[in-house]
């Protein structure tokens, strides 16, 4: 447990395991032996006995394949332990370990704790006094010491480095465990099978009387869930404490139109109120925050943006101009906390006039409808370090070569694939929702598109295209979305920051936007190239429907979605995310977590009028989807007291008012258009919900699915209901849609 040890073992782990320049990455995922890192990988000190584990996963398991990568990572510990790690490397892990420090997060008290933890568990003995377990807690948490011990090493030694791979991982005592999973098609059903044959055990070594017993307790406990649970004695906040304005109002400002005009404008790169300020009073500890929003309106094609993905997980990660990927993870590690592309599809709630002032491309017909769509770029870095950050940007927006080194452009795409399916199985719930609700509008159409599982199948394709050498294909798209998207006057920036640096900050901005204008090339071909891979028409013509996606799970995640048409600013608004709170926790809860055995449900109000009802890790699909249907008769019925209306508002408080972190204030004006004032009249909305405001809600916007049979809800009709159910789970318990029951439902197999 000695803290300090731990701390060098950490860094020790990221140098040698994480970024794209790191030994074993390249040894192993770069040089394509593994499409990526198994769980576990890493160097963790939380232990009694610290351990160190390399792992890979999606390989073959014969011995010659388990022989090379043993090999493998032997002789790059030992040529490692040889030639040590470039210093800059060395001084980019420590300038990550100052940014982190720095960067202020909203749950900094729980991080404390955790930071002591590891003293806490298996520092200390029993006959150590008061004193000295605080002395100890406190050098846990004191990483500014450590850290200038670990600096002042260093420099005493230039084979530091070297020493603590002999001494942690070449060492002779070393004990090591080398161990192989396999998947096995067959393991749900042997598993059922093990359970019922233990069942049946246990129950053959029952008697008569035993067995009754067992039978009453479960008529007993059965009981006791169905009757009400006064919480009339637990203590509660009144919606009396609850501030009628925010703690922090955050409104956007931006630069000098003047100086704006006279240095990008005139030469006509830039959109009017391109670059925005979220300035809080509040220390960043002089961090910067910075978001480049990059309009794809161009875009068009639904085919075209359904690569954007793909888009952003290769840029930034590929050669460029000026660097190779190796160096520019390394620029990336000692400028700035890290660049980061992510694909965008924001509901716009401001409205067109605001967008028409600001100039804005929006998707959609009418102000319940509107969207923007795009690439953020975004990262945070010391204040003093902000041009070097931007030159950083421009080098990669501006020069990434994807076609540089088709090699590596295969393993990127290899390990995307491999984190694709396996975040199906991880978080089925996610993609379920997506899948459900993508029928309901263009935007949430593109969102699965962008990010569900016809994301997975086109990122499952692209693998397959690689491992045939025919990844060259991909380029001219990649490079198209380049050439199309990232233009100065598709570009909107807000950047957070304390005050005092502004004009510093704004004069970095213009310079860079001057320098982006001039490297781009004003004449540009719009001509979009042949696709590698084409989605399919089908997904994007799709309509509601009752769906079941298997997959190699026992259990499963639901999902049923509702249009209500209350948007966010609809005077009901407030009263439908009370609704949703109070189904979530007072019925859904109860019938699906309690009752049914699932890990877990939720009901929530989308502020594009959509109710969503889900459970995950559900061993159930019929009873749930019984359940979601039962939960609105209940609701619409006013099955819920005073009493649980405030409790459900002072909930939502929570979550309203809850700390946010410093990279996200300014975020709801800057993507969804939404003003001081529409925040404070939504707020102030929460004020006025009561039960029978609820009621009222419940009946104006529900009325339709109210009443309906059992049947009606397991055999959904969603085209004539106007929802969407889907399910994601075992393929054991798939609906058969010849059985009358089952009918309405459609088995959907993504990846086939």
């Amino acid at each position: 447990a000695d803290e300090y040890e731990g701390l060098v073992l950490r860094l020790l782990g990221t140098l040698l395991l994480d970024g794209l320049n790191s030994p074993i990455y390249e040894a192993l995922i770069n040089s394509q032996l593994a499409p990526d890192y198994a769980p576990g990988t890493g160097c963790d000190t939380s232990l009694m006995t610290t351990q160190f584990g390399v792992g890979v996963q999606g390989i073959r398991s014969d011995d010659e394949t388990l022989s090379t990568i043993k090999e493998t990572i032997q002789k790059t510990l030992e040529k490692t332990a040889e030639v040590g790690f470039d210093p800059v490397r060395v001084e980019a892990a420590l300038h990550q370990i100052e940014l982190a420090l720095k960067h202020k997060q909203t749950h900094f008290g729980l991080m404390v704790l955790y930071a002591a933890t590891n003293t806490w568990t298996h520092g200390i003995s029993k006959e150590d006094d008061v004193s000295a377990l605080q002395a100890l807690i406190t050098e846990s948490i004191s990483v500014n010491n450590k850290l200038k011990r670990l600096v002042t090493e260093i420099s005493e030694n230039d084979q530091f480095w070297q020493d603590q791979i002999k001494k942690h991982l070449l060492n002779e005592n070393l004990r090591e465990v080398h161990m192989l999973m396999e998947p096995d098609e067959d393991f749900t059903q042997k598993q059922d099978a093990k359970e019922k044959e233990e069942l049946l055990a246990i129950k053959n070594g029952l008697n008569e009387c035993q067995i009754q017993e067992i039978v009453s307790m479960n008529e007993e406990l059965a009981a006791e869930r169905e009757q009400y649970q006064n919480p009339s004695c637990l203590p509660t906040l009144s919606i009396a404490d609850i501030p009628r304005e925010p703690s922090q109002v955050i409104q956007l400002t931006y630069a000098e139109e003047d100086d704006a005009e006279e240095n990008i404008n005139g030469r006509g790169y830039m959109k009017p109120k391109w670059l925005s300020f979220a300035e809080l009073e509040e220390s960043t500890n002089d961090i910067a925050y910075l978001s480049l929003f990059f309009d794809a309106y161009e875009l068009v094609p639904m085919e075209l943006r359904s690569y954007l993905p793909i888009f952003c997980s290769l840029v930034g990660n590929v050669d460029t101009r000026d660097f190779t990927y190796q160096e520019l993870a390394v620029q990336s590690e000692l400028t700035c906390g890290g660049v980061s592309f992510n694909t965008i599809v924001a509901s716009w709630l401001g409205g067109k006039e605001n967008a028409e002032e600001l100039k804005l491309n929006l998707f959609g017909e009418n102000d319940s409808n509107l969207y923007r769509q795009g690439i953020m770029v975004n990262v945070h870095c010391l204040e003093r370090n902000i041009d070097r950050t931007l030159d950083l940007v421009a080098a990669t927006i501006t020069g990434s070569l994807f076609g540089n080194d088709l090699g590596h452009l295969s393993s990127l795409l290899n390990t995307m694939a491999n984190s694709a399916i396996n975040s199906v199985s991880s978080d089925p719930l996610t993609y379920g929702n997506k899948w459900g609700i993508a029928p309901l509008s263009e935007e949430f159409m593109l969102q699965e598109v962008l990010s569900g599982l016809t994301q997975v199948k086109l990122t499952l394709k692209l693998a397959e295209l690689a491992a045939k050498d025919e990844i060259g294909t991909l380029i001219p798209t990649l490079d198209a979305i380049a050439r199309i998207v990232f233009r100065p006057e598709n570009m909107r920036v807000r950047v957070v920051a304390g005050n005092g640096n502004r004009t510093y900050i704004e004069n970095s901005f213009e310079r860079f936007a001057s320098r982006f204008g001039e490297t781009v090339d004003q004449e540009y071909s719009k001509e979009l190239p042949s696709l590698p891979l084409d989605i399919g028409s089908g997904v994007l013509q799709r309509s509601l429907d009752t769906t079941y996606i298997p997959i190699d799970n026992p259990v499963h995640a639901c999902s049923l979605v509702v249009p209500t048409g209350v948007g966010y600013k609809h005077r009901d608004s407030a009263a439908m995310t009370v609704l949703s709170q109070i189904l979530s926790s007072l019925y859904l809860h109860r019938e699906i977590r309690e009752k049914g055995g699932a890990y877990g449900s939720n009901a929530g109000h989308l502020q594009s009028g959509i109710l969503q009802m889900s459970s995950f890790y559900d061993p159930n699909t019929v009873e749930t989807i019984k359940a979601f249907g039962r939960g609105i008769d209940w609701i619409c019925n006013g099955e819920f007291t005073s009493r649980d209306v405030d409790e459900a508002v002072i909930s939502v408080f929570g979550s309203i008012d809850s700390p946010k972190n410093p990279a996200t204030k300014g975020v709801s004006e800057f993507l969804h258009g939404l003003l001081p004032e529409d925040r404070q009249q939504y707020r102030d909305n929460f004020f006025e919900v009561d039960k029978e405001m609820v009621f009222a809600t419940a009946n104006a916007h529900l009325a339709s699915y109210k009443g309906l049979s059992d049947s009606d809800w397991t055999n959904f009709n969603a085209t004539e209901r106007n929802g969407s159910i889907c399910v994601i789970g075992s393929r054991e318990q798939c609906p058969d849609t010849k059985d009358p029951r089952f009918s309405n439902w459609t088995v959907s197999k993504p990846f086939s």
